[in-house]
C-alpha cells in the first residue's frame, strides 16, 4: 500500500470482463497531467498486456501508485450526523453509528470515515463508507485476473463526484446527477452545491440499456426514485444531469433522455472524454 501524497504517479484503473481503461496521472510543476495509456474491450492482447506491465513496473518500483474502485452497488456511503461537538468523542461513536445504518454486520466490512468535520451548528458530521469483505476480496481477484494490481480501491460513486465538480465547478447549492452509463452497471451519484450527498447503483449494462424503450423506461423509473429523495429546493430549480461513462453517446443519452421527460426539471449536458471518465476520476 501507499500513502495518498508519496507517488507524483498515479493510475486509474476501470477494469470490468469487457473493457480496460487506464489513465496516468502525474504531478507537474504546471498542475496535474493525465494521459489514456489504455483503452482496449474484448480479450487482452499484446498491446494492452505491454501497458499493464509497464504499469506494474512503475508501481512495484515505487513510482507509482494504482487506484481501482468498488462498484457502487457493491459498497455504500453512509452520512452520520453526531449530537457532538468534539471531533475526537465523535470519532469514537462513528462505527457504532454506521453499523446501525448498515445493511450487514460491519464485523463483515472495510469501512472508512473520509470525512470528519463540525457542521455550520458547531456538531460533527461524517461521511462512511463501507463494503463486505468478501466483495472486496471478489473484487481484487477479478482484477487481478485482468492484470490488475490495484494499492487501493476507492468508492466509484465519491470518485465520479470528486471529479465531476473538478472538471465542471458547481452552481452554488444546485443540486447535480452524474450519471455514469458503464460497460455492466450504471451509477447515479447525487450532490448539492459541491456535497456529496449520494450514490444509487443500477444493475443495467450498456447492452440492457440499448436493448429498446421498455429498458430506457425501467432506467427512468430507477432515476424517478433517485428524484424523489433529492433535497428540498424551489419548484423551479433545474437539476444538472450529467452524462459520462462509455456509454454516454448522443444516441444511447439521447433515448433516455426522451425516457426522462416528465421526471423533473433537468438539464442535460455531458462531461469531456466521457468513456474514459471514471479511470480519469480514479487517477486524480
Amino acid at each position: 500500500m501507499f500513502a495518498a501524497g508519496e507517488c507524483r504517479i498515479s493510475y486509474g484503473i476501470d477494469a470490468t470482463t469487457r473493457r480496460i481503461v487506464a489513465v496516468r496521472s502525474e504531478r507537474t510543476h504546471r498542475g496535474l497531467k493525465q494521459v489514456t495509456v489504455l483503452d482496449h474491450a474484448g480479450p487482452a492482447d499484446a498491446s494492452s498486456a505491454a501497458a499493464l506491465a509497464r504499469m506494474r513496473d512503475e508501481a512495484q518500483a515505487g513510482c507509482a501508485g494504482v487506484s481501482a474502485c468498488m462498484p457502487s452497488h457493491e459498497s455504500l456511503t453512509r452520512w452520520i450526523r453526531t449530537p457532538l461537538a468534539s471531533l475526537a468523542k465523535a470519532r469514537k461513536v462513528l462505527p457504532s453509528m454506521l453499523d446501525i445504518q448498515l445493511p450487514f454486520p460491519i464485523e463483515s466490512c472495510s469501512c472508512e470515515f473520509v470525512h470528519v468535520a463540525r457542521n455550520a451548528a458547531g456538531t460533527v458530521d461524517a461521511l462512511g463508507v463501507a463494503a463486505r469483505r468478501e466483495d472486496i476480496e471478489r473484487r481484487l481477484a477479478l482484477l487481478e485476473d485482468l492484470g490488475v494490481s490495484a494499492d487501493r480501491l476507492d468508492h466509484e460513486g465519491l470518485a465520479l463526484w470528486a471529479r465531476s465538480v473538478a472538471e465542471v465547478p458547481p452552481e452554488r447549492q444546485a443540486v447535480r446527477i452524474v450519471a455514469c452509463l458503464g460497460e455492466q452497471h450504471a451509477v447515479l451519484v447525487v450532490g448539492q452545491g459541491p456535497e456529496y450527498i449520494a450514490s444509487h447503483g443500477i444493475r443495467m449494462g450498456l447492452d440492457e440499456l440499448h436493448g429498446g424503450p421498455d429498458r430506457a423506461r425501467l432506467f427512468a423509473q430507477r432515476a424517478r426514485q433517485v428524484l424523489l429523495s433529492l433535497p428540498p429546493s424551489p419548484a423551479d430549480t433545474t437539476v444538472l444531469w450529467l452524462w459520462t461513462g462509455p456509454g454516454a453517446d448522443p444516441t444511447l443519452t439521447g433515448h433516455l433522455q426522451a425516457a426522462l421527460d416528465g421526471v423533473g426539471s433537468l438539464r442535460f449536458a455531458m462531461h469531456d472524454r466521457p468513456a474514459e471518465f471514471l479511470a480519469r476520476a480514479l487517477s486524480a
